[in-house]
């Protein structure tokens, strides 16, 4: 790879959120916030080990590629006390279908003595509908889409990603510090992008 060629990693397709070091997640009973229309939820996982339910509700399933979809991913710790995690617990949310994939990255710190409160716990969730790299040439690399003009960054004037084509994609929710073996994810939700 040529050292004219950088790539752009964002949080395109997805969203990453880490319930430590941010505005804490309400907690509430499981009804959407009053004044929400059009929820779309995926059936809830239980997950009997840990006695968790996850569910993703997403305010609406078609919105134009290049624009944010917002959501919330719901955490129902069903047992009398709070969970706690080993290490924090972070979630992405994406987009995939056959020609485009969804791989988030976690960071590495760790929150001491982090807990998922018992009850319902609602995590705002915001996915975005570009790629997640992009050649900063401007021109594709390979399966690498061109970035677009934009913001000068890193010395070059391609760096925003581009919108993932119109089609049909699904979500894909990835989930970090609770036990591999015990976590099973919400269904996806079909998303057209226009």
């Amino acid at each position: 790879m040529s050292t004219h060629l950088r790539l752009v990693s964002t949080a395109a397709a997805l969203v990453l959120v880490q319930a430590c070091g941010s505005t804490p997640p309400s907690v509430s009973p499981s009804h959407p916030p009053s004044g929400a229309h059009g929820v779309i939820s995926s059936p809830p996982v239980h997950i009997s080990a840990l006695h968790i339910e996850i569910r993703l509700e997403l305010q609406r399933t078609t919105v134009t590629a290049g624009s944010a979809l917002h959501g919330v991913l719901v955490v129902n710790n069903v047992g009398p006390k709070p969970l706690k995690t080993s290490c924090g617990f972070k979630f992405a949310v994406g987009l995939t279908n056959g020609q485009t994939t969804f791989e988030p990255a976690f960071t590495l710190e760790c929150a001491i003595n982090q807990s998922i409160p018992a009850g319902v716990t609602r995590y705002p969730v915001t996915v975005i509908t570009t790629y997640g790299r992009c050649s900063q040439s401007g021109q594709p690399d390979g399966t690498m889409p061109g970035c677009l003009p934009g913001p000068m960054g890193a010395g070059s004037r391609f760096s925003v990603p581009p919108p993932l084509p119109t089609g049909i994609y699904k979500t894909a929710v990835v989930i970090n510090g609770l036990p591999e073996q015990a976590v099973r994810l919400p269904a996806p939700v079909s998303v057209t992008l226009t």
